[in-house]
């Protein structure tokens, strides 16, 4: 299969062309990482001025472009995110000038009325609103203002986007990513600088954020972003969520820079409330961040540099401590060992984030960007409670990311052409691969973890996008990606054998009861090819009427492993059982064609002044499914993960037939041995549909926004209905799960797929921050139900994802309040304020009061829901948070030092977790005292100091 995108090229281009010549000419949209100026230029009688020229300058770097004023009068620029100086020129008419600022994706407009050159010293009127209002896409601008004043905590710029209603940001700190429309985080993506950072390998989103607590950029090199929730345009490719697009800071013509320190320790952060109540002290603990960023001219008004580097040093003590399981029958040896694990061990985390970017504009019609960017960083996790140092992970996550633009301008035409290069490692491994893991369940896990990864990804991507403007009311925008991706995966999961020790088999704690091990051939590398067209056409029907007319065609090579080859033993086993189109010789899984996405949006002005706008769109939006969801029918069979079951003289554990321990079985030779006898349990095996699709979501959603003074509001109903999720479901049961022995395998699972719905209302009323002003103020409502079929990745308590009904998801948070706030005060002091009001995560009831039987149990999946505390609304929300920041500035010459205090969760509420306990009831009355009880609580007060330093 990886020869299939050349065996076809020819009828590529040909498609490309077909849908190129098939699509009317639009106003012009801005494309990933730039903005749009649009607007009319007329005369003092109304008439439009062709041939007029509309010249932009960039105040920071002096890079110009222009237009001509087209023959209906109007105009068109696109731009990069900055703030200009325009003027517009014309024979016979005064020249008019204003400066405004663009921000990144925004489509804007604005009107120019001239008046004659005899009427010079006249006030030239200049007409339109910059906020911007017509268009169909559900979108939030992050503003510059925003990332540098508003608190949060730990400099991730990915958390600014909870100010865009329908964003759910994960509260997770080794899971920090963001969902929307009822969907994972694994159907979204991230553009910085035009350039994809999705995860083709692993969940999180995008690349270097599963399980990791660092931050995937450095916010001082992050200019600004937009976060587009839903009914974006065609030009956005491989999500069926939101789409995050950011633009990064560039060197102006004045030499400038910054530096930050921040600092955070157990002192300044609230111990848990469990924790303080089991009578344990705050751990040791400190945080620092620094960095430094600088940039200027290298040729004044032509070529420029910017560099930045962010570093992290957090240190924490993490308490191993027994569980509460009697260990009256071990010997005292052994009493001993096991407590001599308890103790307060380090868990250093370091991380490092470096970019650097070089522009230079050839001529007023070209410019050429070269970027680089860095993560690295290490900790030492994974240990804690009831699981020793010992038993920890060094986990390892490094990102490099390179790209190259080339823009060029004409009056007619705009061409954006970029090539980039990705490489991302995730690589966990054992502190101590060379001990075996013991765990003695209810007291310590013990010797090394069981399982090293090791996943690279490496992307080579171009991508051009073009826009055409040479037809009046009508902008054609096409463009291609093409990316060419490789694979390199090992992963010895449970390479090193974990022995479980219960109570309940021996007293004694000296024959386990089970032992997990896996060998094989790790290697899971593949290579893979992605491509991407598509056409946009935004039409202006009428001055007041606009319509966006766009399709994207999407093809990948090997998503669901199409050269994928059944096992024989497999087919010889199991083609008797399942239907043929669960096995393959190579060539029944072909690629999918049928990628096709129209995305329809229109907006209407209401008034004909930029101040009431109706809008709305339906679309279709196809994504991928991650790898690592996909290889386990490979990666099952070449490399096996054996459980053994063990007893003292080889009779059966609970029911289970068991093999007669003898001592030489508690090392990996000793494992092996019995391999080779075929005395070990047998494989699973995972077998994957051949006419498996790739998830997508469809979205329609309608709307008014408009203007009130200096106040922007909008309103929003959206309906994201997606299917085609992977999920797996048992192979090997009847219709009341009841297991069925399957010839030379343990289990089978069969792929299958589930659905999401998802409806919602978004408000907002937003005051933008100024300097003129002073102060900003925004109010963000989500209302929302999201449903599900199925469960995540597995949904094993039903025979299959349908059976478990339409039911909440795990992230159905029916209400969503937030309030946001800058204001400058008297004496060089700023304050900034967030607070986050919900209500909060839903949690599973698991009642098995009549018995665990299929016909018995009753799962209300996510029906449990929080218990609500009051914050202006009595008794309204399950998670509550006031965030503040106060910073205060010092003039020293011609640098400013700032200091700061930020305070995260001032109140320091109790925003609990839920867990199984929570909703477990078996008609017991422990289960009855702790129902509806949380197990956990995120963290609770947090406060941290800072200075910077600007020159």
């Amino acid at each position: 299969m990886s020869n299939l995108l050349r065996t076809r090229s020819g009828s590529i281009p040909a498609l490309a062309v077909l849908l190129a010549a098939a699509a009317m000419p639009a106003v012009l949209q801005a494309q990933t990482t730039n903005a749009v100026l649009r607007g009319r230029v007329r005369a003092k009688d109304g008439r439009a001025i062709p041939g007029a020229v509309v010249m932009a300058v960039n105040k920071a770097n002096g890079y110009s472009t222009s237009t001509v004023v087209r023959p209906d009068g109007t105009y068109f620029l696109s731009l990069d995110p900055a703030t200009y100086n325009l003027t517009v020129t014309a024979q016979g008419q005064a020249r008019a000038a204003k400066t405004i600022r663009v921000q990144v994706g925004q489509a804007l407009d604005l009107d120019f009325n001239l008046a004659p050159m005899a009427e010079a010293s006249a006030t030239v009127e200049v007409t339109g609103t910059l906020s911007e209002i017509r268009t169909a896409e559900v979108a939030t601008n992050i503003t510059t203002e925003q990332l540098e004043s508003l608190p949060q905590g730990n400099r991730n710029f990915l958390n600014y986007a909870a100010l865009a209603p329908g964003i759910k940001i994960s509260n997770d700190e080794m899971n920090q990513s963001f969902s929307s429309g009822g969907q994972t985080n694994q159907r979204t993506n991230i553009f910085i600088d035009g350039a994809s950072y999705k995860s083709d390998l692993l969940s999180g989103g995008s690349v270097g954020q599963d399980s990791s607590r660092g931050n995937p950029f450095p916010l001082t090199a992050v200019q600004e972003f937009r976060v587009l929730t839903e009914n974006y345009k065609a030009e956005y490719q491989k999500a069926s969520g939101a789409v995050i697009t950011a633009v990064t800071k560039s060197g102006t013509n004045e030499f400038h820079g910054d530096m930050f320190t921040y600092y955070q320790n157990k002192n300044l952060v609230a111990n848990n409330w469990f924790a303080a109540h089991r009578g344990q002290p705050n751990p040791e603990y400190s945080r620092t961040q620094y960095g430094l960023s600088v940039g200027g001219p290298i040729l004044k008004d032509r070529m420029h540099f910017f560099l930045s580097y962010e570093g992290q040093n957090q240190n924490r003590d993490n308490l191993v401590y027994l569980g509460g399981t009697s260990m009256a029958g071990a010997s005292q040896a052994l009493k001993d060992k096991l407590n001599s694990y308890a103790g307060s061990y380090p868990s250093p985390f370091r991380s490092d984030l470096v970019f650097g970017k070089v522009d230079y504009q050839i001529n007023p019609q070209q410019i050429l960007e070269w970027t680089i960017n860095w993560r690295n960083e290490h900790e030492k996790r994974d240990f804690g409670a009831q699981t020793s140092y010992e038993r920890g992970t060094d986990m390892a996550n490094n990102v490099l990311t390179s790209t190259l633009k080339h823009k060029f301008t004409t009056a007619s035409w705009v061409n954006e052409a970029m090539v980039s290069f990705q490489r991302a490692e995730w690589n966990p491994k054992p502190l101590h691969s060379d001990l075996v893991g013991k765990d003695y369940q209810g007291i310590i896990v013990i010797g090394g973890n069981e399982t090293t990864q090791d996943f690279v990804q490496k992307r080579t991507s171009l991508r051009d996008d073009f826009t055409y403007l040479g037809v009046s009311g009508h902008t054609i925008k096409t463009g291609l990606t093409l990316d060419f991706l490789d694979y390199k995966v090992q992963k010895w999961q449970v390479g090193n054998p974990v022995y479980r020790f219960n109570t309940s088999y021996d007293p004694t704690l000296t024959i386990p009861f089970q032992a997990q091990y896996g060998v094989g051939n790790p290697d899971m590398s593949a290579d893979n090819k992605q491509f991407g067209i598509y056409v946009q056409d935004d039409w202006n029907v009428t001055p007041r009427l606009q319509v966006n007319l766009g399709v994207r065609w999407d093809y990948e090579s090997h998503m669901f492993n199409e050269d994928y080859v059944t096992p024989a033993n497999v087919v010889s086993t199991l083609s008797s059982l399942y239907p043929s189109n669960y096995f393959s010789d190579g060539s029944q899984r072909k690629p999918y064609y049928g990628a096709f996405q129209p995305r329809i949006g229109f907006t209407y002005d209401v008034k004909g002044n930029n101040t009431l706008v109706v809008f709305g769109g339906v679309g279709r939006y196809y994504d991928r499914e991650s790898f690592n969801n996909v290889l386990d029918e490979r990666f099952r069979l070449q490399w096996g993960v054996r459980t053994f079951t063990f007893s003292a003289d080889g009779s059966p554990v609970n029911g289970t037939p068991a093999i007669k321990w003898d001592p030489s079985y508690l090392t990996k030779a000793g494992l092996d041995t019995l391999i080779a006898k075929g005395v070990a349990p047998n494989p699973e095996v995972f077998l994957l549909d051949n006419n498996a699709k790739p998830a997508y979501s469809d979205q329609v959603s309608l709307g008014a926004r408009g203007v009130l003074g200096a106040w922007n509001w909008s309103v929003t109903l959206t309906d994201v209905e997606s299917k085609n999720s992977l999920t797996w479901k048992w192979g090997n049961r009847d219709a009341n799960l009841n297991y069925i022995s399957v010839p030379g395998f343990s289990n089978v699972l069969l792929s299958d797929t589930k659905k999401t719905w998802y409806q919602a209302m978004y408000v907002t009323f937003e005051k933008p921050y100024s300097e003129a002003s002073g102060w900003g103020f925004g109010v963000r409502y989500t209302l929302s139900s999201a449903k599900q079929t199925g469960n995540d990745l597995f949904s094993l308590d039903y025979v299959n994802a349908d059976a478990y009904g339409k039911h909440p998801t795990a992230d159905d948070e029916r209400n969503r309040l937030i309030f946001d706030g800058i204001v400058k005060l008297p004496w060089g002091f700023k304050l900034s304020g967030l607070i986050t009001l919900s209500t909060g995560l839903p949690y599973t009831i698991w009642d098995v009061t009549n018995g665990w039987d299929y016909s018995k149990r009753h799962f209300q999946y996510n029906a449990g829901r929080p218990i609500k505390y009051s914050f202006i609304i009595p008794n309204a929300w399950g998670y509550r948070s006031v965030d503040l920041k106060l910073q205060k500035d010092f003039k020293i010459g011609k640098a400013k030092l700032g200091v700061n205090a930020e305070c995260i969760n001032v109140f320091n509420y109790n925003n609990w977790i839920y867990g199984w306990d929570s909703g477990y009831i078996d008609g017991s009355d422990g289960a009855k005292a702790r129902f509806g009880q949380p197990v956990d609580v995120l963290r609770g007060r947090r406060v941290q100091f800072g200075a910077t330093l600007q020159f």
